[in-house]
């Protein structure tokens, strides 16, 4: 037998393979006829490489390796047969089941087109949504700013969240997030004052049919709120509105109207055929589905600062939730009976609401099956395809601290007089910086402001 260490030697086969394998392959090399190689086993003493070289593998383990190779090769055998045998049975039911009948062209309607070899050219397929984006001038100053919000760092899940086949979204933001500067602005980049792509083909995509053209509206509370809202969003997208005159008078609107505009009652001059964004009240909000039900100048419906649940916004919700439903509806008939005449596409396309604020339980408003109601879990047939989501705005810009006052004033007079009161003594402790006081009303923010008597 060879020995291990690097030697050659004149053994057999098998004593040459089992020394290669006790020392690691490598003096064994030399008995086959190979190169001797260094061992990359550790030498022992004498009597340890004797026993080594000498031992035999045991009979139990070589029967062990047979049987295991055996069980192998019918494991093998078994499913090779299975195999075969699949493919004989899908071989005879294709057999089996009739050729497939052309379908019957229509009565003027032009001959199928077919491929070279006689088969019938593929459908083609219903063309995808693509994705839309329309560039805003921003100022310089305004885009660096803006990216500190905590809204727009939401910005992709809040446009994935209302995509697709989710009709109504809650918006739960709290108070300094710019949800209601940002979100605006969100959909308006997004496309969805600009038609549908995807039923509306169009060479230019910024400029879209005038009558395809569909409204985002934002509702306020106050008139005042939508006013400043307007002029601030119509300034961060490089469309300022023009001031108001302070000696009286009105501004000079545009007869086309303005990028982003208000309507309030009483005032709604900005508001045109080239608005895209509109900030109003809700009553006018109310006009409108008054007017039209189904809102078919607007492609979504913000409903801003819900917790005050006012009589106005209580109606705009219920009566906005049915127009969701009807519009989907519309959406769906509309689409089946453009697919059957050949044409992609009809009718003003689904109306997106999304409902925003700072402290409502949108959790119990999204499970209320009365406001809405969906088709899978309710089994209803006029409901959303898809239940309200939920997307959470976590962090302000600011910290905030809040101390409260050591008692509570008994009337309302008393409560605008104590503002006024720690907005002076805020003023007067602390170093410069800004104030921001929310008062009930415009009677309320002159009183407070004229505190040199009143307080």
């Amino acid at each position: 037998r060879t020995r291990g260490g690097g030697g050659g030697g004149g053994g057999t086969d098998d004593d040459a393979y089992w020394a290669a394998k006790s020392s690691g392959w490598g003096g064994a090399l030399g008995g086959m006829g190979g190169m001797p190689l260094p061992s990359v086993r550790k030498q022992g003493s004498e009597r340890e490489r004797d026993r080594d070289f000498d031992s035999e593998p045991a009979p139990a383990l070589l029967a062990a390796v047979d049987q295991a190779t055996a069980r192998k090769a019918a494991v093998e055998a078994q499913a090779v047969q299975a195999a075969a045998a699949q493919a004989e049975r899908t071989k005879t039911a294709a057999a089996a089941q009739p050729p497939a009948q052309p379908a019957a062209r229509a009565p003027g309607a032009p001959p199928l087109m077919r491929k070279k070899g006689g088969k019938q050219a593929a459908k083609p397929a219903a063309p995808r949504a693509r994705a839309r984006h329309i560039p805003l001038s921003r100022p310089a100053e305004v885009e660096a700013s803006r990216l500190l919000l905590p809204a727009v760092a939401e910005e992709g899940a809040l446009l994935d969240a209302i995509s697709g086949e989710a009709d109504v979204l809650f918006v739960d933001g709290q108070t300094g997030s710019g949800k209601s500067t940002q979100l605006p602005q969100m959909l308006l980049e997004a496309g969805y004052s600009h038609g549908r792509p995807d039923t509306l083909p169009h060479p230019d995509p910024l400029l879209p049919p005038p009558d395809r053209r569909q409204l985002i509206i934002v509702t306020q509370p106050r008139r005042v709120a939508a006013l400043a809202l307007a002029r601030r969003v119509a300034y961060e997208v490089g469309h300022a509105l023009p001031e108001v005159p302070s000696h009286g008078g009105s501004a000079q609107w545009r007869k086309e109207g303005h990028y982003i505009a208000y309507a309030v009652r009483g005032d709604a001059g900005s508001l045109g055929a080239e608005t895209r964004v509109l900030f109003c009240t809700e009553g006018v909000a109310l006009q409108m589905l008054r007017t039209d039900l189904l809102l078919r100048q607007a492609a979504v419906l913000v409903l801003d600062e819900a917790h005050e649940r006012s009589l106005n916004l209580e109606l705009l919700l219920a009566l906005a939730s049915r127009s969701v439903l009807l519009r989907r509806t519309a959406f769906e008939q509309a689409q089946a009976k453009g697919v059957q005449g050949g044409k992609q596409g009809a009718g003003a396309g689904p109306l997106k609401l999304l409902v925003m604020s700072a402290t409502l339980e949108f959790d119990k408003l999204a499970k209320d099956a009365r406001l809405f109601p969906v088709r899978a879990r309710d089994g209803v047939a006029l409901g959303l395809m898809q239940a309200p989501l939920v997307v959470s705005i976590p962090g302000r810009q600011h910290k905030v601290a809040v101390h409260f006052a050591r008692t509570t004033p008994a009337s309302a007079e008393e409560l605008d007089a104590l503002a006024a009161r720690r907005v002076q003594q805020i003023a007067s402790r602390l170093p410069p910086g800004g104030i921001l006081l929310f008062t009930t009303g415009a009677r309320e923010v002159l009183l407070v402001s004229d505190c040199d008597w009143y307080c």
